[in-house]
């Protein structure tokens, strides 16, 4: 059910991910900065690092229709391809079928259908 896939481990990006060096790296340096906030030992203001709120929703603003245009256009590409390769593809079987209906000798048949190939 949907449960179940949700929280399905195997044939996921999960495990390559979390035996990452790099992952456990970023996500405990997150963490200790978390609590060191939280417990109130670093306060950004006092080192003039505070991030206002009004950037931010211009940079996520920029960055969403930058990725929206990016996969749109890395989508456009693989349809192309994927609409070239099924006229291959069909060219192929075309001209199989075709060696296969002419050619009464079976050595020929495979001769032809591998240049084809190549």
């Amino acid at each position: 059910g949907i449960v179940e896939t949700a929280f399905r481990w195997s044939s996921t990006i999960l495990p390559a991910s979390t035996e990452s060096t790099e992952f456990w790296f970023y996500f405990f340096v997150n963490l200790g900065l978390h609590i060191v906030y939280r417990v109130g030992w670093f306060d950004p203001r006092n080192y003039d690092v505070d991030l206002p709120w009004g950037l931010t929703s211009t940079m996520s603003s920029l960055l969403t229709f930058f990725v929206v245009l990016y996969n749109s256009n890395a989508f456009g590409r693989y349809q192309q391809l994927f609409d070239v390769c099924k006229e291959l593809f069909g060219a192929i079987l075309e001209f199989t079928s075709m060696v296969k209906a002419r050619l009464g000798s079976i050595p020929h048949q495979r001769r032809a259908t591998r240049y084809m190939l190549a």
